[in-house]
């Protein structure tokens, strides 16, 4: 909760209570701990700050972060969490933004080289943490 919007905290931590009741993989400290790795490897590789990624701005730099970060929750918690409920993390975005993001992180890995280095980052960030979500996407 430390990259959170101060204001937001608490309506941030009730909807996460709605989102998780009754769904024991996706408690709300596994979803915010991931969060919070995301957010560090945002802050820390690319100075970009979660306010700015939680925000409607839709330049590409930034874009690409938050696509890969929707991208990370959802392979995170498929099955457990709804695309909807991905989206209410990023700023009320809906199912279909988490699904093009999503989407685009796959098909275009192979193309987009400024995609592959990002992911190819947050995989080793995340992989550093002990967690392997990325593994299936990226080169090993």
């Amino acid at each position: 909760m430390e990259f959170i919007i101060p204001e937001r905290q608490d309506d941030f931590a009730e909807e996460f209570n709605k989102m998780f009741n009754g769904k024991l993989y996706a408690t709300p400290v596994r979803v915010r701990r991931l969060l919070d790795y995301l957010f560090e490897w945002s802050i820390n590789e690319y100075s970009i700050k979660p306010e700015e990624i939680l925000n409607q701005t839709r330049q590409q730099h930034i874009t690409i972060i938050r696509h890969i970060m929707m991208f990370v929750v959802y392979e995170n918690f498929k099955g457990v969490i709804s695309l909807t409920d991905v989206g209410k993390m990023f700023n009320r975005r809906d199912h279909c933004s988490v699904l093009h993001a999503r989407t685009k992180c796959i098909q275009n890995y192979q193309f987009d080289v400024v995609l592959r280095e990002r992911m190819d980052s947050l995989n080793q960030h995340l992989s550093d943490k002990g967690i392997y979500v990325l593994q299936k996407y990226v080169n090993q």
